[in-house]
C-alpha cells in the first residue's frame, strides 16, 4: 500500500550530506576514532537535540519505514568507495547514529549491528561491499527498468548466495522478494509465490519482524488479486500479528489498511471501515501527517466504492489538509524528501473527486480534475502510477464526448505499460480503447484492440482482465455479425472465472465480479434464444451463472456442470402436478423458461431490463406499503394502484406460459436477481373477475434449480 517511488531514493542521496550537517548532533558511538573525526563539510554541529532529531524524522516520514532502510544502503554503499577519507569516517558516525535513532525505534537490532560491522571495521566493509552494489544494481534494473532479462534474476540469486554467506539473513529476505518481483514481470506467479515465502523464512532467521509484516503482507495482497480470498485473508492477518508482536505503529497501520481492502473486496463496508478508522489511529499515534494522508486517501477510495460520496469528499479534504500541515510544518526538507509519497496519495484522492464528479453528471469538471491529479502524479516518479490515471483521464474524456483524446490517453498508458513491460496494465488499457470503439459501433477497431488485450493478458495473474477482454470482444464480434464466435469467446470467459476460482472461497458481494458474469451469461443467453438454441443449453447457462454469481460456498466447476446436466437430463424428480418457471432478464428481452417432468421449453418477451425492474420495484413496494396486498380489489387509490401493476406485470410474467401454467396446481418459480422481491403470487390476470395467482395456484420460490431438486428429493 506505501509508496516510496523513484524520486524519493534519489532524493536522498542528493540531500542526505546537507541533512546529516545540519540537523545532526554529534554521534554516540562507541567508536571514539569515528567520532572524533573532524567534519569535512566545515559547518556547525549541536544543533538539535536527540529529541528534535527523531521528531523531525517522524515529520520526514522516514520512522517505521521500510525506503528509509533502504536508502541507508544506497548511502552506505556510496561511502564504502571513499572508506580511507575524512567524509567517510564522519558520515560513518553520523549513519551509526541516525541507524540507532531509527532502528530503536523499529525494535531491529539486527541492522544496527550490521551496520556497526560495516562502518567500523576495514575487512567486513570490504566482504559487505559486493552484496551492497549487487543489491543496488539489481534494484535499479527491476523497479526502475523493469528489466526482466535473464541477468537481472542472475544478479538477485548471486546477492542471495553473498548473503547468505556472510550470515545475512534480513538481506537475502528482501533479495527473494525483489526475486518474486522478477518472477511475476516474467509472468510465472507460482515461482513468484514461492520465493515471498522463501523471504518470509529468512525473515524469521534473522527475527526481522518488520520485515515479516511487509513480506506476508504482500503475499497476501498477491492472493486478493488472484481471487484466494481465504488464503489472502490468512497471510493479512499473519502480517497484522507480526506488527502486534513488534508494536510497530508503521505496520500496524499498513496491516490493517490491507485488511481493510480485504473486507471491502467481500462488500463488509462497516468492517472495512472500521479497519481504516484504526489504522488512521496508527499513523496519529506516530505522529506522521504523511501516514495518515496515506490512509484517509485509502478511507476515501472505500467511500467512492461504496457510493459514500459525502463522506468521500470529507475524507478527500482531511487528506488534503495534512498535506498542507506536513508541507508547512518541514518545508524544504518535506519538498525535497517525502513531496513523492504524498503526491502519490494526494493524485488518488484528486482522482477519486474526479470519479465523484463523474457519477453526479458533471463530466467537464471532472475532466479538469483528472488533469490535476496527473500533474501530481508525476511527482510521485511512479511512471505506473501516472499510467493508471492516463487511463483514467480517458475515460472521463469518453463519458465527456471527446472520443478522440480519450484514445489518444489510451494509447500514451499502452505505451508506458509496454516500456516497463506490465502486460496485465497494458492490458487493461487496450480493453478500455475496445470498449469506446465498441459504445462508437466501430466493430472492427475494437476487435483488433481486444484481442491484443487478451492475447496480453493470458496469464494467470491477469483473469480478471482477460475475462473482460473475452465478453466485450465477443460483443464486437456480434456486431459483427459472427454469433457463433461470439459464443465460443463467452464461454472462454467463462471457463476462464470458474477456472480461477475454482476450489476457493468466493465471497458473495464482490459487485464488479458479479456484475460482469452475470452480463457475460445474458448476453451468451440472448445468443442461444436469437439462434433458436435449445432450451437445455439456456437452462444450463442460467443455472451455472446463479451458482457463479451469487454463490459463497467453494466454486467446483466440473462437478457442478455434472450436477446441472444431470438434474436437466433426468426431469423425474420433478413432482407431476408442478410447472417449473426460471425467469431469466437480459438488456432486450426477458426470457421464461417452463419445465415440468415432461420437456422444457422457453419464451421471449421483447422489453427492456430497465422498464421491467422499474415496474417490479414499484409494484414490490406499493403491495408493502398496503394494508393487506393479497385483499380482492377494492375502491381506494391504493387497491386500484395495485391491481393496474398487477395486471401489467401479469401480460409480461405470466401470460406468455399461461397455457402450461393453467394445467398445474403448483408453480416452482425461480426468478431473475432483478425480481427476487416481487411477490409473484399478488399478480392479477386481466378482467373484473381475476384473481390473484396466489389464489388459484400453489406458489413457491427457490433460488436455483439444483436447490429445489434438492428439496424434492
Amino acid at each position: 500500500m506505501e509508496h516510496p517511488g523513484k524520486a524519493f531514493r534519489i532524493g536522498i542521496l542528493v540531500a542526505i550530506p546537507a541533512i546529516v550537517a545540519i540537523f545532526l548532533a554529534c554521534p554516540t558511538c562507541e567508536d571514539e576514532a569515528l567520532v572524533q573525526q573532524p567534519n569535512p563539510f566545515g559547518l556547525p554541529l549541536h544543533i538539535l537535540s536527540e529529541e528534535k532529531i527523531v521528531e523531525t524524522y517522524r515529520a520526514m516520514g522516514f520512522v517505521k519505514s521500510s525506503a528509509s532502510l533502504r536508502n541507508l544502503h544506497v548511502l552506505v554503499c556510496e561511502m564504502l568507495d571513499r572508506s580511507d577519507t575524512p567524509q567517510f569516517a564522519y558520515l560513518a558516525s553520523e549513519v551509526l547514529w541516525r541507524s540507532e535513532l531509527l532502528l530503536k525505534a523499529t525494535q531491529n537490532p539486527y541492522r544496527l549491528r550490521e551496520f556497526q560491522a560495516i562502518l567500523r571495521d576495514s575487512e567486513t566493509r570490504h566482504a559487505y561491499k559486493p552484496v551492497y552494489e549487487l543489491l543496488l544494481r539489481w534494484f535499479t534494473a527491476l523497479y526502475d527498468k523493469r528489466d526482466s532479462s535473464p541477468r537481472t534474476a542472475e544478479m538477485i540469486k548471486k546477492d542471495i548466495a553473498l548473503s547468505e554467506r556472510l550470515g545475512l539473513g534480513a538481506f537475502s529476505g528482501q533479495s527473494y522478494e525483489g526475486l518474486a518481483d522478477y518472477y511475476l514481470l516474467i509472468h510465472e506467479d507460482e515461482q513468484a509465490l514461492r520465493c515471498m515465502k522463501e523471504g518470509v523464512a529468512r525473515h524469521i532467521e534473522s527475527g526481522h519482524i518488520s520485515g515479516l509484516s511487509h513480506l506476508t503482507g504482500r503475499i497476501g495482497i498477491y492472493h486478493l488479486m488472484k481471487g484466494d480470498i481465504a488464503e489472502a485473508e490468512t497471510s493479512l492477518l499473519q502480517s497484522y500479528e507480526y506488527a502486534r508482536m513488534n508494536d510497530d505503529p508503521y505496520y500496524l497501520s499498513r496491516s490493517l489498511a490491507f485488511l481493510s481492502e480485504l473486507r471491502a473486496k467481500q462488500g463488509h463496508f462497516v468492517d472495512a471501515e472500521s479497519l481504516l478508522v484504526q489504522s488512521i489511529d496508527y499513523g496519529k499515534r506516530m505522529n506522521d501527517p504523511a501516514t495518515e494522508l496515506c490512509r484517509f486517501a485509502d478511507l476515501a477510495s472505500l467511500y467512492v466504492s461504496f457510493g459514500e460520496y459525502d463522506r468521500a469528499e470529507a475524507a478527500i479534504e482531511k487528506a488534503i489538509s495534512l498535506d498542507r500541515k506536513q508541507s508547512d510544518r518541514v518545508g524544504y526538507v518535506y519538498k525535497i524528501l517525502d513531496r513523492n509519497r504524498t503526491a502519490y496519495y494526494l493524485a488518488k484522492c484528486l482522482a477519486l473527486r474526479a470519479t465523484i464528479r463523474l457519477s453526479t453528471g458533471e463530466t467537464k469538471e471532472a475532466v479538469e480534475t483528472m488533469r490535476q491529479a496527473l500533474a501530481t502524479a508525476r511527482y510521485s516518479a511512479d511512471w505506473s502510477f501516472e499510467a493508471d490515471l492516463t487511463k483514467q483521464l480517458g475515460d472521463a474524456c469518453a463519458s465527456a464526448g471527446d472520443a478522440k483524446e480519450a484514445v489518444r490517453c489510451y494509447t500514451k498508458a499502452c505505451s508506458n505499460a509496454r516500456k516497463r513491460r506490465e502486460l496485465g496494465k497494458e492490458a487493461e488499457y487496450l480493453t478500455a480503447a475496445g470498449g469506446l470503439y465498441l459504445d462508437r459501433k466501430e466493430y472492427s477497431r475494437a476487435e483488433d484492440y481486444l484481442k491484443r488485450a487478451a492475447g496480453l493478458a493470458d496469464a494467470p495473474l491477469y483473469w480478471m482482465q482477460r475475462v473482460r477482454a473475452l465478453h466485450l470482444l465477443a460483443r464486437a464480434e456480434i456486431g459483427l455479425h459472427e454469433q457463433g464466435e461470439a459464443r465460443k469467446l463467452l464461454n472462454e470467459s467463462i471457463a476462464t472465472f470458474e477456472r480461477e476460482l475454482a476450489g476457493k472461497r468466493f465471497a458473495e458481494n464482490r459487485h464488479t465480479l458479479n456484475g460482469e458474469i452475470h452480463s457475460i451469461f445474458s448476453d451468451l443467453l440472448v445468443i442461444e434464444s436469437d439462434d433458436s438454441g435449445s432450451c437445455d443449453s439456456i437452462i444450463f447457462a442460467a443455472e451455472k451463472a446463479r451458482h457463479l454469481c451469487y454463490g459463497s460456498n467453494s466454486i467446483h466447476a466440473d462437478d457442478l456442470a455434472a450436477r446441472i446436466e444431470r438434474c436437466i437430463g433426468d426431469k423425474e424428480w420433478i413432482p407431476e402436478n408442478a410447472l417449473i418457471v426460471q425467469y431469466l432478464v437480459t438488456p432486450g428481452k426477458l426470457i421464461i423458461v417452463v419445465m415440468d417432468r415432461g420437456e422444457a421449453t422457453y419464451r421471449s418477451v421483447p422489453v427492456a431490463r430497465e422498464k421491467l425492474e422499474e415496474e417490479a420495484g414499484a409494484f414490490a413496494a406499493a403491495c408493502r406499503a398496503a394494508p393487506d396486498p393479497a385483499a380482492a380489489p377494492g375502491g381506494d387509490a391504493s387497491s386500484r394502484e395495485i391491481e393496474e401493476r398487477a395486471r401489467s406485470l401479469y401480460r409480461l410474467l405470466v401470460e406468455p406460459i399461461e397455457r402450461f401454467v393453467s394445467e398445474k396446481e403448483t408453480i416452482c418459480i425461480i426468478p431473475d436477481e432483478s425480481l427476487r422481491r416481487l411477490p409473484f403470487g399478488a399478480l392479477l390476470p386481466p378482467g373484473p373477475d381475476g384473481r390473484f395467482l396466489v389464489e388459484s395456484k400453489r406458489i413457491l420460490e427457490s433460488s436455483d434449480l439444483l436447490a429445489l431438486r434438492a428439496a424434492a428429493t
